[in-house]
């Protein structure tokens, strides 16, 4: 329990979601290497790369996607954003505590992009080495983010009454990012002794990481999709509650059977194993809500609030007919990226109190889609999917050119009332 502000309570104001330098930092990061990643996937796929280097860029895809674009994003990024806003006195003590460790992590995980690129795309166990140090501070650091917002002398009753106050209890959204931090602070130790493993014995080889950190990349884009579609169609206690614990197997109980597994040389194949299930699990449950929430009152995705919401359904969509086709990883990933349009969509819609082209957004959402699903037919189809999203890419340009746009406007508007 802690002190969260709900929906209908929450307000944003022009200073508080303004992003912190390190919160922009990690944006920037996962958008440039998941930009440069999509682009050298499309000049892959149309031959314009050599063979050697299109070869490299498929062995980096996954790891940039998981270690450089996922964990970033969703924790570092849009994560600490909506932290700081749905958790009062986060955004005073905490922060300030934080700052300089908040510094250092984005710094340590950024610098193993080089890294990892001057390895050709390979995993180098030093690269991974310094993203386990960042990642460990990132996960330290959000857990003090949530966990200070009730530190302190605590709520005091009025004089005379003997009723204690109670306390909002967390969001969804601030639980999955708890219990995301707790998973990352089980898998950077155990990679990085691997890593360390590796270097001395002088190997490259290193036990795999994306069973834990997809089971930590879906529950942290559930979480954040919640957030989204919770000021339309709230969840109920017991819904909330069953997401908690769902949450908690698969974001902490996976990495634990990860490590233990590693730690007893079990077979990979049973590692794998033990991930899907729980993805399974979880996918499903996280669907079921989605769908119980909207089915118990009806949202319009056409208006404007609607457009972060119409994102993040695009992500429960996608992760359920991925399990048919390209597998579990690729089904989080590909949702994950739809969870994190919804999340900026969110806050450009905060942040200019609704001006901003919606149409244009769901057109970008249209094309991005389908771009998605087109990537996973025969050649041609993947190349038309990455044209299509591609075009989705320029459609959002288009969409924040017009947001700035409409601020500049209404910006010399009130200047003029102002006179």
């Amino acid at each position: 329990m802690a002190v969260s502000t709900s929906s209908a309570e929450r307000t944003f104001s022009r200073n508080g979601g303004v992003p912190s330098p390190v919160v922009a930092g990690y944006l920037l990061l996962a958008a440039g290497v998941s930009g440069l990643a999509g682009l050298s996937m499309l000049l892959q796929q149309i031959g314009l790369l050599p063979d050697d280097l299109a070869q490299a860029i498929a062995r980096f895809h996954p790891t940039a996607m998981l270690l450089l674009v996922g964990v970033p994003a969703f924790l570092g990024g849009f994560g600490r954003l909506f932290l700081t806003q749905d958790l009062i006195g986060a955004s005073s003590s905490a922060n300030r505590l934080v700052k300089p460790f908040d510094v250092v992590a984005l710094g340590l995980i950024a610098l193993s992009l080089p890294i990892f690129l001057a390895a050709s795309g390979t995993v180098a166990p030093f690269g991974v080495l310094v993203w386990c140090a960042g990642a460990a501070l990132l996960g330290t650091t959000t857990l003090g983010v949530v966990l200070d917002s009730h530190a302190g002398p605590g709520v005091v009753a009025p004089r005379g009454d003997d009723h204690p106050v109670m306390l909002a209890p967390f969001s969804i959204f601030v639980w999955t990012q708890l219990l995301a931090a707790c998973g990352l602070l089980f898998v950077a130790p155990v990679l990085a002794a691997s890593a360390t493993h590796a270097l001395i014995n002088g190997g490259q080889t290193i036990i795999s990481f994306a069973p834990p950190l997809t089971l930590i990349v879906l529950v942290a884009a559930f979480g954040m999709a919640a957030r989204l579609f919770e000021a339309l169609a709230p969840t109920t206690d017991r819904a909330r509650h069953l997401a908690v614990a769902v949450s908690a197997i698969a974001a902490v109980g996976g990495p634990v059977l990860w490590a233990q597994a590693n730690l007893a040389h079990v077979s990979q194949a049973v590692t794998v194993t033990e991930s899907n299930v729980l993805a399974a699990m979880a996918s499903i449950v996280f669907t079921f809500i989605w769908v119980s929430a909207l089915w118990r009152r009806k949202v319009a995705l056409g208006a404007q609030p609607g457009v972060p919401v119409l994102w993040a359904s695009g992500f429960f969509v996608l992760l359920a007919a991925g399990w048919a086709g390209q597998g579990v990883h690729m089904a989080v990933l590909n949702g994950a990226a739809f969870v994190l349009f919804g999340a900026l969509y969110g806050w450009i819609d905060a942040w200019t109190e609704g001006r901003y082209p919606a149409r244009l957004a769901q057109i970008q959402f249209a094309l991005m889609f389908f771009g998605v699903v087109l990537a996973g037919g025969s050649d041609v189809m993947k190349t038309l999917g990455g044209g299509l999203m591609v075009a989705s890419l320029i459609m959002l340009a288009a969409v924040l050119l017009g947001t700035m746009r409409n601020a500049t406007s209404a910006r010399m508007t009130s200047q003029e009332i102002g006179r």
